[in-house]
């Protein structure tokens, strides 16, 4: 228990090395990453507050080296970026070569690793023959080469200006599995169904 004034709140709960990374309420009522040791039985808040002035909102955690790869903000819940946290320093960065939208927020979600790159879905600000709109798909980091790419074969949508939205990201055996939507152009044809890239 990390908030002795209310419910601790613990959300997206990422199991790592013997200890379990989540999302929780600490003692200012503020959501932040923290630290659970089933051994010991103690949670600690880690120095991964990257915003000061409220909420970091960590979310997806996953591990890749020494690091805990998340999503959270840095000013208000709807600039969401990706965020590492080193576990054997303590110091926690903003990874700036992984923000795909120039106009906004990426809003990435769904982290996953495959073949120690990271894979997520993220929006940015695109220009069609549809609209102007939030086009939202699956991108790729590297963290080697400090570079992050968008996975064209991924994006199964070419009617929607929202893009693919894929969702629950998942590595089996080295293939990412993930939940999109494609349009066909027939009506009524907007149902999300399973696909995996390889």
């Amino acid at each position: 228990d990390v908030n002795n004034s209310g419910s601790d709140g613990y959300t997206f709960p990422y199991a790592y090395n013997g200890k379990i990374y989540l999302r929780s309420q600490d003692t200012n009522n503020e959501w932040e990453l923290h630290e659970f040791d089933p051994e010991k039985n103690l949670t600690i808040k880690l120095n991964a507050d990257v915003n000061l002035s409220g909420s970091s909102l960590p979310s997806y955690m996953v591990n890749l080296g020494s690091y805990i790869y998340f999503s959270g903000t840095d000013n208000n819940a709807s600039n969401f970026e990706i965020y590492k946290y080193n576990i054997d320093s303590g110091l926690v960065s903003r990874v700036y070569n992984a923000k795909v939208n120039p106009n906004g927020a990426s809003a990435p979600s769904y982290l996953e690793v495959i073949n120690d790159k990271i894979y997520f879905s993220a929006e940015t600000w695109i220009t069609s023959k549809f609209s102007s709109d939030h086009s939202i798909e699956i991108y790729m980091y590297d963290p080697d080469l400090d570079v992050t790419e968008k996975i064209d074969s991924a994006d199964i949508n070419n009617i929607s200006a929202y893009g693919s939205i894929p969702v629950y990201l998942h590595n089996l055996n080295g293939l990412l599995y993930f939940q999109a939507w494609e349009i066909t152009g027939i009506p009524g044809d907007a149902d999300p169904e399973l696909y995996v890239y390889y």
